[in-house]
């Protein structure tokens, strides 16, 4: 690995893992689960009743069929689905994570109504996947009420589902013998590796790295500077990200970690008492998104350069890293760093008090850039490139590609996200010239994207500059490939 100064950047997107000399923490389990409204344990888990929502839990109802779901779950009550009357229908589908292939599915669930056989009644239950019906009940058959926990193998051909729906249904004649019903207390579904040879590489872009770092190493602070935090964003071509660590590569046993967030909570695991289990929130973990990791010491490790090793894990174990090289000075008084380092797909250089903005506008109208101190800067590329090129992402001419990033502040004494508004601006650098861009400003929880599409190779330059002249900047160098024209 080339050296790297305190003002030189490393670019790295979607890097292979390394085999490093030490040991790793185990990044997969032999099984991985996902669970919606209690996990194995009975504990209650977060919910988001939206039945608009694609690919998690939908809901759909005709004539009479209803299905009840505000309460569900949130008090540890079931979710639960019924219909009166003829051509009705009720069903509730969980939808499994994207880019897994469903292989076992456990419920805890009842029926009701179903207790004897009524001739003549059309009522029917369905439990189901997308390709396999595991279990159903006709009113004019039916010999009792289900009730209680199940599970089912699902086949694992490339025609598995990847959803498992709940359903009622009658055609014709039901309301002669009263209502049926379900409910549901627990909805578990097992997943695997759709590609198991292929391995997906996670894109990612860590900011807080900074160059020196260390401090008064008899202090546990966490403000100390011995002391960094990093933001780590991802982005996954394949399973749902997991979480993201950072260790000195000298001392494998200081790591720390930080997991991953999703819409109901972080992406950890429900029961770690059993290594080989993986057991997840349905709803937790995302292909896209962010972690903190904090706390990364550098009170252990002697004066000089050493290399900060940051790692992305999926829930499948698959795993990308960067490294950095930092120098270290402890029992120094460093005063304010003066570096902060990327780790990943960005550079960002953050020079402390620096009034010189190139040209470009920079920062932000108002009090947004007044309340930004500390500014750290993270993008990322999430569209698909067409290949990456010894670190350097490949892009088509005139196509468009989306780029994600987030900036975050110290306000009040602690990092926070942005606020709104605050502006990031964009130039192009194409050999020796500069050229100033419009830039996008920032949105919800510090986050913010810009689409752009060019036709020649350059290195893009986001920048945000605070009132203070502080400023944040990320360069992402791309190679644009033009589209070749075929002979006849």
């Amino acid at each position: 690995m080339p050296s790297v100064g305190r003002r030189k950047k490393l670019l790295v997107l979607g890097v292979a893992a390394a085999v490093l000399g030490v040991a790793a923490p185990r990044a997969s389990a032999d099984e991985v689960w996902f669970w919606a409204c209690q996990a194995p344990d009975g504990a209650q888990l977060p919910f988001q009743a939206k039945p608009d929502k694609p690919g998690w839990f939908n809901t759909q109802t005709r004539n009479s069929g209803t299905v009840s779901y505000e309460d569900g779950c949130a008090s540890n009550a079931p979710l639960t689905g019924a219909l009166t009357q003829d051509d009705s229908s009720a069903s509730m589908t969980f939808g499994g994570p994207a880019k897994t292939m469903l292989t076992k599915v456990a419920v805890t669930r009842a029926t009701h109504g179903f207790a004897a056989p009524v001739a003549g009644d059309n009522q029917t239950y369905t439990l189901s996947t997308d390709q396999t019906t595991l279990e159903t009940l006709r009113r004019s058959t039916a010999q009792g009420d289900l009730s209680g926990p199940m599970t089912w193998d699902v086949p694992t051909s490339p025609s598995a589902g990847d959803s498992v729906q709940f359903s009622l249904s009658c055609p014709s004649a039901c309301g002669a013998s009263g209502p049926v019903s379900f409910d549901v207390s627990r909805v578990g579904m097992q997943v695997a590796d759709p590609n198991p040879t292929s391995t997906p590489k996670a894109q990612f872009a860590a900011g807080g790295v900074r160059s020196p770092v260390g401090g008064n190493t008899n202090s546990t602070d966490s403000t100390n500077p011995r002391y960094m935090n990093l933001d780590v964003q991802g982005t996954s071509m394949g399973a749902p990200l997991y979480y993201a660590e950072a260790y000195f590569e000298d001392n494998p046993a200081g790591i720390k970690r930080g997991y991953f967030a999703g819409a109901s909570g972080t992406c950890e695991d429900l029961t770690p008492a059993t290594p080989t289990v993986l057991d997840l929130s349905l709803n937790a973990c995302s292909p896209t998104g962010h972690a903190t990791v904090n706390g990364l010491d550098a009170g252990a490790m002697g004066n000089g350069a050493h290399n900060v090793v940051v790692r992305v894990v999926d829930v499948f174990g698959h795993t990308s890293e960067a490294k950095q090289s930092v120098e270290v000075l402890n029992n120094v008084d460093l005063g304010k760093s003066s570096q902060t380092l990327s780790i990943g797909t960005t550079g960002i250089n953050n020079t402390q008090g620096s009034t010189n903005n190139n040209g470009s506008s920079g920062g932000v109208a108002g009090a947004s850039s007044q309340n930004c101190n500390t500014p750290r800067l993270s993008v990322v590329l999430s569209s698909k490139p067409l290949r990456i090129s010894k670190g350097v992402p490949v892009l088509r001419a005139n196509k468009r590609y989306r780029f994600r990033g987030r900036l975050t502040c110290v306000i009040n004494g602690k990092r926070k996200a942005a606020p709104k508004r605050a502006r990031i601006d964009l130039q192009n650098k194409l050999g020796k010239k500069t050229l100033d861009k419009s830039g996008t400003t920032v949105h919800n929880k510090g986050n913010f994207t810009i689409i752009v599409s060019y036709r020649s190779s350059r290195t893009m330059i986001f920048r945000f500059t605070n009132s203070d002249g502080k400023r944040s900047q990320v360069s992402i160098k791309i190679k644009v490939q033009k589209h070749k024209k075929k002979k006849h």
